[in-house]
């Protein structure tokens, strides 16, 4: 709507609403939480209990704001101003040159723990300081670093209270967007006396959040909370984050929508008779789960499919939390899969360390880090239920979720391998993820006669009219196979009772073949008797036709002279016999003839 049609509106009496004006923090996924940034000209309070990263995260939306162009001023009650600057370089922020540029103002107002509080004590000299400083700079954002601090000359808990809302005034008034830290106790209530009287800090302030650690199984686990945002909608969940790197990473669940679209195109597991049993190749941007037990094949298949993919041309990233790279590669070639051209070639890179070393969210956004500097078609986590060493198990499980989400979005082939206890397929993906999974794969043992054999099933492959029968599963040193199915009184046939079905019907079909060559030839020679005598037989039909035919033209000329003579019989009789002239004498010798 434009501003024109608003006035109109508003002018006629009618209520338009309006969005909130924020300010975009800058932080990793922190906006994304927030819905946009923090409320622009309002006060925001950011409490938690030590180590949360409080004064980190306030002072990273000074840095972020400074490099975009908007000044901000930092003022710490607690830590010296050298202080600040060190711990900004362990992040590589170099707020030395901001203040150069005049992008940022650090103001040093922490009390000396010498001093005494005599006489009527106020914020308002401190507060005349900063406003001064504000606009000389034009300044955009403004912290209150450790404000409880500076609080603690105030012995009447009223005083403190008007203060503080004779400061929330003056915030208003500044018109920038700020941050208040105050140390929280472990209860939710900010510090303070024992009643926890700056509870209304969470009243006044237009946006309230809380920072947590969390410690759990002995990993630590960092979680924001939203409490309130008047005016906007927000992530009500809690966010874990990291501090690592160059600041501090939110990786929100609720940023990835169910908006997936399919890729187009597909890409083999790495074996054809494994695609076949599957109704295809598997489809671009699909999530493949291969379960099983130690030792079941699940590498071997993730390693196959990765070589397959980079033959392609294609890009992999291969997370290992089993074993090193050097490692899984060396182990590799013993099934026939030569890793090294692909790693070469820039085609496969793997990313391995150890899932202890580092918390599900420091170890999410190393993954996704990765991702987006290698840009990869296709993501192999290996194996991703040593998530669970990570922390809780529902920690695991956010771990995968957002993981696969990411992925779909990004229309990443994602292939899962998940370790699972047994023998069996009770369990498909040791973290309840398999309803996120396009296709899932089972591996188990089974025993029979003595022996442990691999068996594949295909447990479910979505939009795929795939096999639902067991199939023998067989490691070689020429890489991953499928037998066929053969099926006894017990059941499916593996290892020496298959090789023994296979020996007896090889033997079958080589009995049944020289039959067939014997058949064959006695019937040749029946055929050649059977066409000789059938010669002899036309030899003989032929001559006997021929003196039919001779008789049959003696008979017509019989029958045709009967005919003639009938007729001159007849023509006799009418006429009368007929007189036959006498030959003439002969002359008489020695004499005349008379």
């Amino acid at each position: 709507m434009s501003e024109k049609r608003k006035k109109r509106l508003i002018g006629k009496g009618v209520v338009v609403s309006t969005q909130l004006k924020k300010v975009a923090t800058g932080i990793h996924g922190l906006d994304t939480v927030l819905n946009g940034g923090l409320p622009a000209g309002r006060a925001t309070l950011l409490c938690g209990g030590p180590g949360t990263g409080k004064s980190v995260l306030a002072l990273e939306f000074l840095y972020r704001g400074a490099l975009m162009g908007e000044p901000g001023i930092f003022i710490t009650f607690e830590e010296g101003a050298d202080v600040v600057r060190q711990n900004a370089a362990t992040l590589g922020w170099d707020l030395a040159a901001l203040e150069r540029s005049g992008k940022l103002f650090i103001f040093e107002a922490s009390l000396n723990r010498e001093s005494v509080n005599t006489g009527d004590f106020d914020l308002s000299g401190l507060l005349s300081i900063i406003a001064g400083k504000s606009r000389r700079m034009k300044a955009q954002r403004l912290v209150l670093d450790a404000l409880d601090v500076l609080l603690r000359v105030y012995r009447d808990p009223y005083r403190e209270q008007d203060e503080l809302y004779a400061l929330h005034d003056w915030l208003s008034n500044l018109g920038v967007a700020s941050i208040i830290t105050a140390k929280m106790y472990e209860n939710g209530h900010s510090t303070g006396h024992a009643t926890g009287h700056y509870e209304f800090l969470h009243y006044v302030a237009d946006c309230v959040i809380n920072l947590e650690q969390r410690v759990q199984d002995r990993v630590t686990t960092r979680l924001l909370l939203v409490i309130k945002y008047r005016g906007s909608d927000f992530v009500r969940n809690e966010t874990p984050f990291i501090i690592i790197d160059d600041g501090v990473k939110f990786t929100p669940l609720s940023s990835i929508s169910l908006n997936f679209s399919p890729q187009p195109g597909t890409v083999s597991i790495g074996h054809a008779g494994m695609d076949a049993i599957m109704g295809g190749p598997l489809r671009r941007g699909s999530c493949i789960i291969v379960s099983g037990s130690a030792g079941a094949g699940k590498t071997t298949i993730a390693c196959s499919f990765s070589r397959a993919a980079c033959a392609h041309k294609e890009r992999v990233l291969f997370v290992s939390f089993e074993e090193s790279a050097a490692s899984l590669i060396d182990c590799m070639l013993s099934p026939g899969i030569d890793l090294r051209p692909a790693v070469k070639s820039g085609g496969l890179k793997i990313l391995s360390f150890l899932p202890e070393s580092a918390g599900a969210n420091v170890a999410l956004y190393r993954i996704l880090q990765a991702i987006d500097e290698f840009k990869p078609d296709h993501l192999v986590i290996d194996a991703v239920t040593s998530s669970l060493r990570m922390g809780a198990e529902h920690t695991a499980f956010d771990f995968a979720i957002r993981l696969v989400s990411f992925c779909k979005e990004m229309g990443i082939t994602a292939l899962l391998t998940a370790q699972l206890e047994g023998l069996g397929v009770a369990d498909i993906s040791g973290l309840n993820i398999s309803s996120l999974a396009d296709t899932v794969l089972a591996l188990r043992y089974i025993d029979v006669g003595g022996e442990m054999n691999r068996m594949l099933l295909v447990i479910k492959a979505r939009g795929r009219r795939h096999s639902n029968q067991y199939r023998e599963f067989i490691i070689t040193s020429q890489g991953v196979g499928i037998a066929d199915v053969y099926v006894g009184e017990g059941g499916v046939l593996t290892g020496s009772a298959r090789q023994e079905q296979e020996m007896k019907e090889h033997i079958a079909v080589s009995r049944r073949r020289r039959t067939i060559k014997e058949t064959e030839a006695v019937l040749a020679v029946k055929k050649a008797v059977r066409k000789a005598s059938d010669k002899a037989l036309e030899a003989e039909i032929l001559k006997k036709e021929f003196e039919l035919e001779t008789l049959n033209a003696e008979e017509s000329l019989h029958l045709s002279g009967r005919e003639t003579r009938a007729v001159l019989r007849g023509r006799e009789l009418v006429r009368g016999p007929r007189k036959v002239k006498q030959p003439p004498a002969p002359a008489k010798k020695g004499g005349l003839q008379p």
